[in-house]
């Protein structure tokens, strides 16, 4: 009998290993019982918008690929038809364009 889990291996792409960080964390015990597990390491400032990355690369880097379908499938984009690729320059402007209707 086949086993889903090894034939989904066979087809995926390689693996990279990743850093994920320290694996040290702190254990705390409260008097009701309940039990917190924290890192132990402080996060990294962070952006206080989502946009702000995609602003950043749709300036840096506006023909990067932003969104590409898997395999044959296609995105349908408003007024554009379909497209296969989607990159930071066009997310960018759709995302000026909302921005706009909105206000």
């Amino acid at each position: 009998m086949a086993n889903p889990l090894r034939d989904v291996a066979k087809a995926a792409a390689p693996l990279r290993p990743v850093r994920l960080g320290a694996l040290d964390a702190v254990l705390e015990r409260s008097a009701d019982g309940t039990i917190h597990i924290r890192s132990a390491q402080v996060l990294a400032p962070y952006h206080s918008k989502l946009s702000e990355p995609l602003e950043h690369w749709a300036k840096a880097a506006p023909e990067r690929v932003f969104l590409e379908p898997i395999q044959e499938e296609w995105i349908h984009e408003q007024g554009l038809g379909l497209v296969k690729r989607l990159s930071m320059r066009r997310i960018m402007a759709r995302r000026m364009k909302a921005a706009t209707v909105r206000a």
